[in-house]
């Protein structure tokens, strides 16, 4: 993978986090006690997924040519 690829595929990670961020706190603000755990679970979830896709994009090695 490109270092090119690398950084637009990092950019839509990020672009679809914030998003996702900006719906979870969403949910956090309503006045139902399961909106707001379930806020919470999301935002929770996006501190472990976020970082672990953004390593694997970034740990990809190129191929070896022969």
């Amino acid at each position: 993978m490109t270092l090119t690829w690398k950084i637009a595929v990092s950019g839509l990670v990020l672009a679809i986090s914030i998003g996702l961020l900006d719906r979870f706190l969403h949910w956090m603000n309503l006045p139902s006690d399961f909106k707001l755990y379930s806020g919470v679970a999301g935002v929770m979830g996006l501190l472990v997924i976020v970082p672990a896709a953004l390593q694997t994009v970034w740990k990809i090695r190129p191929e070896r040519r022969k």
